[in-house]
């Protein structure tokens, strides 16, 4: 690890190094062979959770090898790195428990991770970390339980979390006899969640002059 300070904003930068040749393949995963040599590289930094007055790098080193003797090429990735990401796991997980727990905004947690944390990630990558663990059973019951699953047209959040759908795609599902309408409710985690729900004309009368 080194450090180096830069002078626009004189925050401290620090670089932690991580090779693949730090910890190289016992042998060839074709064919078992002990020798092999280093290929080829490619190197990518990574944000690391810093602070107001430190930016904390990782700076990974991807090796590829080749076996001596069947010529084939390959690779033992780092498991401390996440893949095709620029941002390692401990950022990730800190702006999930930000959305999950404390029910705060993509928005708010992306202007924290720079201001804070000097980690720069914008709030569609921020929420994006968030809808790819969660699926519509994860969704709270009271949608499963008061809405057709045609009806639903998928949570957005008011507060910036998650972008809104499309209305578009809900103009294609409703006919002449209905109309969508935009309801909002309080999520289980907090945040304030709306949706567009397809009413029909005719039940809706119908219920009015019942009343």
């Amino acid at each position: 690890m080194y450090m180096k300070r830069r002078e626009k904003d004189e925050i401290r930068q620090e670089i932690r190094e991580i090779s693949d040749a730090d910890h190289p393949p016992k042998s060839c995963l074709a064919c078992g062979n002990k020798k092999y040599h280093r290929k080829s590289y490619y190197k990518r930094d990574l944000f690391e959770l810093g602070d107001p007055a430190t930016s904390r790098i990782v700076r990974y080193e991807a090796v590829t090898w080749e076996c001596n003797k069947c010529k084939a090429s390959f690779s033992v990735p780092d498991t401390r790195i996440p893949p095709r990401t620029k941002y390692m796991e401990s950022v990730i997980e800190y702006a999930r428990w930000r959305i999950l727990k404390k029910g705060d905004s993509a928005n708010r947690i992306s202007e924290d991770l720079m201001n804070v944390h000097n980690v720069d990630a914008c709030p569609a990558t921020v929420a994006s970390w968030v809808k790819e663990n969660r699926k519509d059973e994860d969704l709270p019951q009271e949608f499963n339980e008061k809405l057709k699953k045609n009806e639903f047209s998928g949570v957005i959040s008011t507060d910036g979390t998650f972008k809104a759908v499309n209305p578009k795609k809900n103009e294609e599902k409703a006919n002449k006899d209905e109309r969508l309408f935009l309801q909002v409710t309080r999520l289980e985690d907090g945040r304030l969640g709306a949706y567009w729900r397809v009413v029909n004309r005719s039940t809706k009368h119908e219920n009015s002059s019942s009343d």
